[in-house]
């Protein structure tokens, strides 16, 4: 993902050395094994799209942006994906 200016992000899948144990398939967000690295966007909705477009990332939250009720977290709208290693990004809206 690349912002009109400025830095981008890379999501990457090692595949090698594969020596490490993998991310577990039941791990929730509530879990202590859970960490996610959070990204601020103009427009969740229009990432969002981009990301279900490429097919290779699984959406912890609905498919979709997500709206915050009074922005009570600190931003209006977001969601979980992970990466193809299983690492989540939390995208969120101010």
């Amino acid at each position: 993902m690349r912002a009109p200016k400025g830095p981008g992000i890379e999501f990457l899948e090692y595949l090698a050395p594969r020596d490490g144990r993998p991310y577990p398939d039941d791990a929730r967000a509530n879990d202590l094994i859970h960490w996610q690295t959070t990204l601020i966007s103009n427009n969740t909705e229009a990432l969002a799209q981009r990301v279900r477009a490429a097919d290779n990332y699984d959406f912890v939250s609905s498919a979709a942006a997500i709206a915050i009720p009074e922005s009570k977290l600190g931003f209006k709208k977001g969601f979980l994906v992970r990466d193809p290693d299983g690492h989540v990004m939390q995208v969120v809206e101010r």
